[in-house]
């Protein structure tokens, strides 16, 4: 059942060998001086009892997943019901069976407090690189598996640099990785030099956690080609977010791949909420359930009587009925409370062998007596320790579940040597209250990992002592441990914090509770980062106002990318109102900049361009330096969002040339996106695309993947913008296999929006159609995409209502609605009202479509610039009348006239071109001006097919018809109104889903051809 397990004996010996043999040469009479194991109750007690069933079910879902089928299953039960026993026996037998079979564990920690990031997968990933011992932890080692992983390790650092570049700092030490690669090989200098350079430091410092996940999940995926993977999480009752989040999205991508993830967990802690919200695993397990359905073993549904019944007649015995029912409804089954009391009564005299060697019932048992708890059980075991043991043990505690014996040792001022003997010798093998988990050196020092055999047992033993005498003993561990750490402290921060908290010294708690929130934020954990630095602030020093202002800043980035935007202002406020009476205008700017980004993102452009300002005229205090820059680029940033496009411009080259004077490259290629968006639409595409393709090569070469794809998605859509699909389809494809190469969500998903949309107005359905489920998935793994959201949403509604389904696109725009009305961003706005008003008018709501398009056109016609997304929108407004006739209508399509000759003068490219002419036919034709509507009509579907624009073609071609009707041609009229039924014919053709095409068919677009078709025919 795990206690006594002989499987685990076994697994510790080997664990120990490197330092019995540091230990033999200087100490070999302590290894003949060993005292043999003492005979605990069962002396043949195998390694685990009464979980066949739950075995074989674990071993059928592995055999699935060596077949590529993968998956992950849930072990729940409560504390002492057997999880890490059967996690453990499942993993032995499984490796005994699979020698190619690579396993790996990972446990979370009870007492790091606030959470220590993507704890189990590091330990996981430490492992894979070359740190065995780590899986000791999880009780997974088996003997061959070290040979195994040596086998595997050039895989995984090479993986590492090509596949998850990021983790290295982040999620593994680079350290540990450096020893590796360095004594490695030629093959491995390429991570050396990798690790070493300081491309990587400075790829690694802004990382989003979408990325890091992303990269890890795939690393395992690939991984999984070369051996099949088993993932051991074990106490994920303990789980922070972070590690929530991966093995969420880690479990949701495991078909097709050789991976089995085997997790467990306590269901009563799960459904115990944090802070007012759900435990960051209950999602995980709602959301895989109808990935996979059923994927839970529950242990608490055992029956407790089957394990008693089992465990007793692993040997002989003569216990009869009636002492097994007093000892179920003693311990209720409970697998621990069982064995420890079953132990109990043998040291009691309580069960003693006959002469014929079986177990009986001995003379003094009295059940009242027996300890009805497992605490109980547990404390019986320890009071019968020598006082030196238990003095030990309780020391060893107070680090945790997981604790080093050089730490105990130091505390308690004896010889490290004699200690470990100790822990070995007999509190592991002749007591079994701890195991071995291995070594490892940190800064020069050997440090000897031990693990508590059962977390109940630390437990009890942590609270033997009193409130004083802990405070006091969390103070020397902590010390103990700072001295063992100093060279390496950000290894030991979030332990460190929990023990100075404890010790109640908060002076030296901030410290580490700031080291760890950075920690955390550098590996993109920016929940678990914004606590720290929250508990930090708590306590921190009222004298170092200097000191609380820098945390205020780092907690207010955090909740800003974390969307908690309303927290983030006012930390940013506070911060703010430091700097200023400290006087640090560096500080008071920069934080004024970032509440200008807050309030943008909060869709309040007067109050962002405010605060922009006030961030200026501080800056501009102080000497010249990057901030400043910052702040400029921001300013003009947001002129050529909002269509202000000369004054982005004036506000880009003062930004520029600052930037480039100080070196700052991160302003220079911001900047430069700023300025070469706003020469695109302003009718200067070469100098646009001149000043995108310079920041792209520029960000490529410094290896800043979030400039890379800024600039394509610029350069793309600037294209886009001018009907230059060829050269927009190239650059969407570039961003498209780069973004997800650097997992980079929102531009990965955008650029497939571009590239569907692209696609779709040029013919190519299928193609955008097949692009839907791909660009689901990159909504589903991004981090704050609420851009994504937006125009992938859009364009699945022009898609919708192009098909004629319009209350589906209906519902999509509905759920976006108030984001969009937040960003106030016509880039947005536009394509938004647009489909927006055929989607009222399609359900039968004209009167709203109406009045949103009347709203839209007013807006456009204020700004001196139109961007190009405003052109179809346009479009749509001016041949309105068609939908809804009115006096209103008629107003609305001369008005939206008037602003798309405006923005073909601003473009004067060929799209605005066969926009404008289109306008012009159908003014013209309501004017009763038939021969020139003909002209305007023919021009337009001619500038239309130069550009492969089919489906805007086909609906001039529909005008051209009606107008030549109206000039007696009625045999012209059906030669052009065949063409355009050929067109969407054509177009229907591409449609595989039956639905999609019955009901793109039966549009009025489609019905209203055919009809005329039929007409003209008859006539001719």
């Amino acid at each position: 059942w795990g206690i006594l397990d002989s499987g685990q004996t076994t697994q510790r010996d080997s664990l120990r060998s490197s330092t019995d043999l540091v230990l033999s040469d200087k100490l070999p009479e302590i290894r003949e001086k060993t005292e043999p194991p003492i005979t605990l109750f069962l002396e043949r007690l195998a390694p685990f009892v009464a979980r066949e069933e739950e075995l074989q079910k674990l071993n059928n879902y592995l055999n699935e997943a060596l077949k590529g089928n993968g998956r992950v299953i849930f072990v729940a039960g409560e504390a002492g019901q057997g999880k890490t026993s059967l996690l453990g026996a499942f993993s032995r037998q499984v490796q005994e069976a699979h020698p190619d079979l690579i396993t790996a564990g990972g446990n979370c920690n009870a007492y790091t407090g606030i959470g220590d990031p993507y704890l189990p997968f590091r330990e996981i990933i430490e492992v894979f690189a070359g740190e065995p011992e780590a899986n000791a932890a999880s009780g997974v080692l088996h003997p061959d598996q070290p040979r195994r992983l040596e086998m595997l390790l050039p895989v995984v650092l090479q993986k590492l640099v090509e596949t998850a570049p990021d983790l290295i700092g982040t999620i593994i030490p680079v350290q540990s990785l450096l020893h590796h690669a360095s004594s490695g090989g030629p093959r491995l200098q390429a991570l050396l030099d990798h690790l070493q350079s300081e491309t990587h430091q400075h790829f690694s410092t802004n990382i989003q956690q979408s990325a890091l996940i992303e990269q890890y999940t795939r690393m395992m995926q690939e991984l999984s080609e070369h051996a099949p993977l088993l993932l051991i999480l074990d106490d994920l009752q303990w789980a922070d977010q972070g590690t929530a989040n991966l093995l969420f999205n880690l479990g949701r991508r495991l078909r097709g791949h050789r991976i089995m993830i085997l997790g467990a967990y306590r269901p009563d802690e799960v459904a115990v909420t944090r802070d007012g919200q759900p435990h960051p695993l209950s999602k995980v397990l709602y959301e895989l359930q109808r990935d996979y359905g059923d994927l839970s073993i529950d242990l608490g549904k055992a029956e407790g009587r089957t394990f008693v019944n089992q465990l007793l007649d692993i040997e002989s015995n003569c216990l009869g009925d009636d002492f097994r029912e007093t000892l179920y409804q003693q311990t209720g089954g409970h697998p621990l409370f069982t064995t420890e009391l079953l132990n109990e009564m043998r040291v009691r005299g309580d069960l003693v062998k006959d002469e014929d060697g079986c177990w009986v019932e001995g003379p003094s048992l009295d059940w009242e007596i027996l300890p009805a708890r497992v605490e109980g059980a547990i404390g019986e075991r320890i009071n019968r320790l020598d006082e030196p043991l238990v003095r030990l043990l309780e020391t060893a505690s107070f680090e945790g579940e997981e604790f080093t014996a050089e730490v105990v040792s130091q505390v308690m001022n004896l010889d490290v040597r004699e200690t470990i003997r100790q822990l070995s010798s007999e509190l592991d093998k002749k007591h079994k209250l701890v195991r071995a988990l291995g070594s490892k050196r940190v800064g020069g020092k050997r440090l000897s990992r031990y693990r508590f055999q059962h977390i109940l047992i630390q437990k009890y033993l942590y609270q033997r002592l009193d409130d004083v005498e802990r405070v006091y003993q969390h103070e020397r561990v902590a010390s103990t441990l700072e001295s063992f750490y100093e060279d390496e402290l950000d290894e030991a921060a979030v332990q460190l914090a929990w023990q100075y908290e404890a010790a109640e010294i908060p002076e030296k708690a901030v410290i580490y509770l700031k080291m760890a929130g950075e920690q955390a934020q550098r590996a993109a954990a920016l929940d678990e980062a914004a606590l720290y630095y929250e508990a930090a602030l708590k306590n921190w020093p009222k004298d170092d106002l200097s000191g609380r202002a820098d945390l205020l800043n780092k907690l207010g980035i955090c909740q800003w990318i974390t969307s908690r935007l309303m927290d983030a202002l006012k930390t940013f406020e506070e911060g703010f109102r430091i700097y200023q009476s400290l006087e640090n205008w560096q500080g008071a700017g920069e934080i004024q900049r970032q509440i200008g980004r807050l309030y943008w993102e909060m869709g309040d452009r007067e109050k962002s361009l405010y605060h922009y300002h006030q961030a200026l005229s501080v800056l501009e205090m102080e000497p010249e330096g990057v901030e400043l820059a910052r702040a400029v680029s921001s300013i003009s940033q947001m002129h050529m969002l909002a269509g202000e496009y000369d004054q982005a411009l004036a506000w880009g080259e003062r930004a520029l040339a600052l930037a480039q004077k100080l070196g700052a490259e991160d302003v220079i290629l911001h900047s430069m996106n700023n300025m070469g968006s706003s020469y695109f639409e302003t009718g200067n595409p070469s100098e646009g695309a001149r000043l995108l393709q310079e920041s792209y090569l520029r960000a490529l070469e410094l290896r800043l993947p979030y400039d890379v794809c800024r600039a394509l998605v610029n350069l793309g859509e600037g294209w886009t913008g001018h009907g230059k699909y060829a050269e927009a389809r190239k650059v969407f494809q570039e961003l498209s296999k780069y973004a997800e190469m650097n997992h980079i969500s929102v531009f990965a998903g955008s650029a497939l929006v571009e590239l569907g949309r692209i696609e779709w107005i040029t013919g190519e359905w299928a193609a955008s159609l097949n692009h839907r489920p791909m660009i689901h998935t990159w909504l589903e793994r991004g981090q704050a995409t609420a851009y994504l959201d937006i125009t992938a949403n859009v364009f699945f509604a022009m898609q919708m209502n192009d098909l004629g389904l319009h209350q589906p696109a209906y519902r999509m725009l509905e759920r976006i609605h108030s984001v969009v009305k937040g960003f106030n961003e016509m880039q947005m706005t536009g394509p938004f009202m647009e489909q927006w008003a055929k989607a009222l008018a399609g359900i039968g709501r004209l009167e709203e479509a109406t009045k949103g398009l009347v709203e839209l056109v007013n807006t456009i016609g204020e700004r001196e610039f139109i961007i190009r997304q405003a052109v179809t929108p346009l479009l749509t407004a001016l041949s309105w009348y068609e939908t809804s006739p009115s006096e209103e209508t008629v107003e609305l399509s001369k008005r939206s006239l008037m602003i798309l000759e405006q923005v073909h003068k601003q473009y004067n490219s060929v799209f605005t071109a066969a926009a404008f002419a289109e306008g012009q036919g159908f003014d013209q034709l309501r004017e009763g001006e038939v021969k020139k509507a003909l002209e305007s009509y023919t021009k337009s579907a001619d500038l239309w097919r130069s550009l492969d624009s089919v489906y805007y073609r086909a609906r001039v071609l529909n005008r051209m018809g009606e107008t030549l009707i109206l000039t007696g041609k009625e045999r012209d009229a059906l030669t052009v109104y065949k063409e355009a039924y050929g067109i969407l014919k054509r177009l229907g053709e591409q449609i595989q889903e039956q639905k999609l095409k019955i009901s793109f068919l039966h549009t009025p677009f489609v019905q209203d051809l055919q009809r005329k078709i039929i007409a003209s025919d008859q006539t001719s």
